[in-house]
């Protein structure tokens, strides 16, 4: 599967969630609510990092080994 596959398959679930919160009692809305929140966090992991970023990186990492 790629990140892209698993990011599609969040996002419905995320999508499933909203509708349930959307017509649940208080406290099974609160459930999907953090369900929601949760799956964000989970896309913005699966998200590629940009090229800068691993530049940063491997800059940090090679001044931070020199010094060792």
């Amino acid at each position: 599967m790629t990140w892209e596959e698993a990011i599609k398959i969040l996002r419905k679930r995320q999508r499933f969630c909203k509708v349930i919160a959307e017509y649940a009692n208080e406290t099974v809305k609160a459930d999907e609510l953090r369900e929601v929140e949760a799956l964000d966090m989970a896309i913005s992991a699966l998200r590629p990092v940009s090229q800068e970023w691993v530049e940063k990186v491997w800059t940090c990492l090679l001044y931070t080994s020199d010094a060792a």
